[in-house]
C-alpha cells in the first residue's frame, strides 16, 4: 500500500470526532533488516540484502474469498472512491440530507450517504451471492492491472 493512500485512510473517517486509527503494519508482510557490516567483514563482501515478502508475492488461490483479502479488516471504515454521475450524487445527497431530518422518517432513513451506500452495497452483494453464488461469500477478485500511459 502506498504512503498516500495510508494518509489519506487516516485522516478521513466517516466521524469526525473520532481519531484516526496508528498506522497499521500488515500482519502477512515480514520486514527482514538488511545485515550491517561489521569492522571484522572490512575485507568481505558485503551481500545484498533479503528480500521482503510482499501480498503480490502470494499465490492469489491462497484467497478462497473476498473476506480473507489481507487488505480487508472487518469493521474498519476506509476511505473509497468512484466515479457517479452528477446527476445521482446530487439527487441521492439531498434525499438523504432532507428525509434523515424528519421525524416520520426516524428508522426508515439512513443517518448519511456513507451509511446508505455501505446499506445497499450489503445488501446487493448478499442478493447476488444469494442469487449467483449459492448465498456463499464470492472468492476476491484479482489484483486490478494498470495498464501504461502513453504519452499524447
Amino acid at each position: 500500500m502506498s504512503v498516500k493512500a495510508d494518509q489519506l485512510r487516516n485522516r478521513l473517517s466517516i466521524n469526525p470526532d473520532d481519531m484516526p486509527p496508528p498506522p497499521q503494519q500488515p500482519a502477512d508482510v515480514k520486514e527482514t533488516e538488511p545485515k550491517k557490516p561489521t569492522s571484522t567483514d572490512a575485507g568481505a563482501e558485503v551481500s545484498a540484502p533479503a528480500k521482503t515478502q510482499t501480498r503480490s508475492d502470494r499465490k492469489q488461490s491462497a484467497v478462497l474469498d473476498a473476506l480473507a483479502d489481507p487488505d480487508i479488516h472487518i469493521g474498519r471504515k476506509s476511505y473509497r472512491s468512484f466515479y457517479i454521475d452528477d446527476e445521482a450524487f446530487a439527487r441521492f445527497r439531498a434525499a438523504i440530507h432532507w428525509s434523515s431530518r424528519r421525524l416520520d422518517a426516524t428508522d426508515a432513513v439512513p443517518q448519511n450517504m456513507s451509511v446508505a451506500v455501505e446499506s445497499w452495497m450489503l445488501n446487493t452483494a448478499r442478493e447476488l451471492e444469494r442469487r449467483y453464488n449459492d448465498g456463499q461469500v464470492f472468492r476476491m477478485p484479482p489484483k486490478p492491472t494498470r495498464r501504461p500511459r502513453t504519452n499524447k
